[in-house]
C-alpha cells in the first residue's frame, strides 16, 4: 500500500513536471520495487510516440542515476529510435561511462558534430573516457582545450575542470615515469 501511494503520489509530480530528474529517478526506484517489468512497459510506450522522445531521454538519464546497466540498455533502445540525435547520442555515451565501457563511450561520442564536441559538458565526458583507459595524452589535449568561459553557465563543471586539467598534465608524466 505504501508503494502506491508513492507511485500515486509521484505519478502526479510526473505529470506536472514530466522531465525532472529526481522525480523519474524515484518513480524508478519505487517501481523497481513494485512492479520491474512496469519500467519496460512505460519507457516502449514513451518510445512509440515521437512526442514522448523527450521523455524517454528523461527516463534513461534518471536510470542511470540508480542502474547504469538497465540505463545503457534504454539508451541503445533510444539511440535505434534517434540514431542522428545528439542529446540521445549523449545519453549513450553516458551510460556507457557509467558502465566503464569507456572505448564503447567514446566511440560513440565522437560522432557527434564537431560543434557539439567542444561544449564543455561534452568534451569533459569525452576526455574523461580517454583518462579512464589512461590515455592521458588524448585526454589532456581534449580538455585543454575547453573554452572556460562557455563553461561559466555550469559552476560545478567548471570547478572540475579546474581541479582536473592539472590532474590530467600530471597524469602524463607521471604515466611516463612508470612506463620507464
Amino acid at each position: 500500500e505504501q508503494y502506491d501511494d508513492a507511485l500515486r503520489i509521484l505519478n502526479s509530480l510526473l505529470v506536472r513536471q514530466p522531465e525532472n530528474l529526481m522525480y523519474n529517478n524515484a518513480w524508478l526506484i519505487t517501481m523497481d520495487q513494485e512492479d520491474p517489468e512496469g519500467i519496460t512497459k512505460r519507457f516502449t510506450e514513451l518510445l512509440e510516440n515521437p512526442d514522448d522522445l523527450r521523455l524517454a531521454k528523461a527516463m534513461t538519464k534518471a536510470r542511470r542515476q540508480s542502474n547504469p546497466w538497465m540505463a545503457e540498455t534504454m539508451a541503445k533502445q533510444l539511440l535505434e529510435i534517434a540514431p542522428e540525435d545528439p542529446e540521445a547520442i549523449e545519453i549513450m555515451g553516458r551510460s556507457y561511462r557509467a558502465c566503464n565501457h569507456f572505448k564503447q563511450a567514446r566511440e560513440i561520442l565522437s560522432t557527434l558534430p564537431p560543434e557539439t564536441l567542444k561544449e564543455p559538458h561534452i568534451a569533459y565526458l569525452y576526455s574523461d573516457c580517454f583518462y579512464a583507459d589512461h590515455q592521458f595524452e588524448n585526454a589532456y589535449a581534449i580538455m585543454s582545450e575547453i573554452d572556460l568561459e562557455e563553461a561559466d553557465s555550469r559552476p560545478g563543471l567548471k570547478r572540475r575542470l579546474n581541479v582536473m586539467l592539472p590532474l590530467r598534465e600530471t597524469a602524463i608524466s607521471s604515466h611516463a615515469r612508470e612506463l620507464e
